[in-house]
């Protein structure tokens, strides 16, 4: 019965759910608009985001723990790229960036998401006395993955800001409803990549 699941599981299970009927509602107003597919895209990422560190917490062996917490920054580059291009196209119907700036775009960000999976972000995992394990450790590729989201997020929430004073009364209310769409994404984000993370872990920072 849904009442005998965990409150996370339960959580995710709503949040999944919202997410997918929002991201197909908008991919079916318009299927052929390079906006409404990026849209989709992006709620699938986060979806797929939030299971996976929802699992990061829940992973029964240090291989998995470490591969789980590889697979979480995995996916905030692909949510982080699909921002970016959702927030750059919106509201066209296709892609505005060149071929070459869009392939540019996707080879750096393949390469920083395959970086990501290797030690050269995460080289392992610390333990306690009790060997109980703690936390990831660090490597040096940790910079590049920083400054790559950095560069998506921030550089999305300045496209925003500016499509939003150029745009007129249709695109502001087009944008409201863009903005959310991200609040109810950004709300699930928080729930499953730090809330329950936080609660539930035994990490110790």
């Amino acid at each position: 019965m849904i009442f005998s699941l965990p409150l996370d599981l339960f959580v995710l299970s709503v949040v999944v759910a919202a997410n997918l009927i929002l991201g197909f509602l908008v991919f079916y107003n318009d299927s052929k608009s390079a906006t409404n597919r990026l849209f989709l895209l992006l709620t699938t990422s986060i979806l797929v985001w939030s299971i996976v560190n929802f699992y990061s917490y829940n992973a029964p062996n240090r291989e998995l723990i470490l591969l789980s917490a590889r697979l979480v920054l995995f996916f905030a580059v692909v949510f982080a790229t699909l921002f970016f291009l959702l927030i750059h196209t919106f509201p066209s119907k296709s892609i505005l960036l060149s071929r070459s700036k869009l392939a540019g775009l996707i080879l750096l960000s393949c390469f920083v998401m395959l970086l990501t999976l290797t030690p050269f972000v995460f080289k392992g995992l610390k333990e306690s006395s009790e060997n109980i394990v703690t936390s990831p450790i660090v490597a040096p590729g940790m910079i590049l993955f920083a400054l790559i989201i950095a560069f998506y997020d921030l550089g999305g929430i300045f496209l925003l800001i500016r499509k939003n004073t150029k745009a007129n009364l249709e695109e502001k209310s087009q944008l409201k409803l863009l903005i959310y769409g991200f609040v109810i994404m950004l709300a699930s984000i928080l729930v499953f990549n730090f809330l329950f993370p936080v609660l539930k872990s035994d990490v110790s920072l």
